[in-house]
Parts: C-alpha cells; structure tokens; sequence
C-alpha cells in the first residue's frame, strides 16, 4: 500500500481549508470578544487603581491612628512619671493629715480615758470604804467579844 501523489495533494488541500476555517472562526470570535476584553481590560484597570487608591487611604488612616494612639500612650506615661516624681510629696501630706488626725483625737481619748477612769475610782473607792467599814464593825464586834471574855476571865 503506498501513497500515489495525488494523495499528498488530497491532504495538503485538507489541511489547507481545515486551517483556513480554523482561521476564519478565530476572526470571528476575535472580532466578537474583541470589545468584552476591552471593556474587561478597563475594569481590571479601574479595580487596581481602586485597590491603590484604598490601600493608600487605608495607610493614611492607619497611620493616623498609630499616631493617635502613640500621642495617647506618651501622654499617659508622662503622667505617671510626675505621679512617681509626686509621690514622696504625697506620702508626707499623707503623713501631715494623719498626724492631725492623731492629734484631734488624743485629747478626745485622754478626756474619755479621765472619764473612765474617775467612774471606776469612785466605785472603787465606795467599794474600798465599804469593805473598811465592814472590817472594821466586824472587828469592833470581836474585840467588843475578846473585851468581854477578858473580863470574865478577870473577875471572880
């Protein structure tokens, strides 16, 4: 089985129109799609600059609020570096109110002391004349006794 020439012809012409039509329906469709990519083209073109754009104002503000939040954390800590440099002077009005404190009441407390103490030293002293004065009718009453038995004793 061997190709005639007339063969080679049959396939080249083939190939000839298949690439022909291919080549055809490509133009077709080119020239259909041609606008589609253009106006595709153009929003991918519009989308990146509105990525651009966002992500520039997007910085800008981040920007803007580290910056705020830096100012903000500065000042605070320079706060409470004039607390810590405050704090001795603090502790001594601390010190001074508390030892005003202490001594509007000691003279309070020394005249509550007086008080209690004048109560109990008179109740005290009741008590202490009470008992003298028990003792000492008792022992009126015993030498009255032992003064009487001496002089039984004594008299014929």
């Amino acid at each position: 089985m061997g190709l005639h020439p007339k063969d080679y012809g049959v396939v080249a012409t083939g190939c000839a129109v298949a690439f022909i039509s291919v080549w055809i329906i490509h133009l077709i469709g080119m020239s259909k799609v041609k606008p589609l990519a253009k106006e595709l083209a153009a929003s991918i073109k519009e989308a990146r600059f509105l990525q651009d754009s966002c992500r520039a104002t997007v910085d800008s503000h981040t920007q803007q609020g580290r910056g705020a939040l830096q100012d903000a954390f500065d000042r605070e800590v320079a706060e409470i570096e004039e607390q810590k440099l405050r704090a001795d002077e603090v502790a001594q009005e601390f010190e001074e109110r508390t030892k005003a404190k202490l001594a509007a009441q000691h003279p309070r407390l020394l005249a509550k002391i007086d008080h209690t103490l004048a109560s109990r030293l008179a109740r005290v002293e009741a008590e202490q004349t009470h008992k003298i004065d028990s003792v000492s009718n008792t022992d009126s009453a015993i030498i009255s006794q032992l003064r009487a038995a001496q002089q039984a004793d004594v008299a014929p």
